[in-house]
């Protein structure tokens, strides 16, 4: 059965309410539907609820203009993750896939401009 998001979604947050939990982590990988997610998303979240979403886009036209029109007056901000490797890139592939192993890379959070075109690990935190 196919439910829209936005009923499914107020269903969630309405039993998370009766709990008294009203922030959290909303983790989506729809490959490609986002959009579509994001907009269901921002219809039922209450807005006494602050949240982070994170997210993969891959689309260089995704509009972050649009994505912030869904969530009306809430505050919005976007950020990236990015992956740091310590080792370069001339090492051989054996070396590198040994950093991996031993956990020698690194992430970080970084703000990120709502520019139209951005690709990566998006994360949008919103409430």
């Amino acid at each position: 059965m196919i439910r829209k998001a936005d009923e499914v979604l107020a269903e969630k947050f309405a039993s998370l309410s009766n709990k008294n939990l009203k922030r959290g982590v909303i983790k989506i990988d729809v490959e490609g539907m986002e959009k579509v997610v994001l907009e269901g998303l921002s219809k039922a979240l209450p807005e006494n609820f602050k949240v982070v979403i994170l997210f993969e886009s891959w689309d260089k036209d995704f509009s972050f203009t649009e994505v912030v029109s869904f969530f009306n007056e809430m505050d919005v901000s976007f950020h990236s993750l990015v992956h740091k490797f310590p080792y370069e890139k001339k090492w051989p592939r054996v070396i590198k896939f040994m950093c991996l192993l031993l956990g020698s890379s690194s992430f970080s959070v970084q703000e990120l401009k709502p520019i139209e075109g951005a690709t990566g690990d998006i994360i949008i935190v919103a409430g």
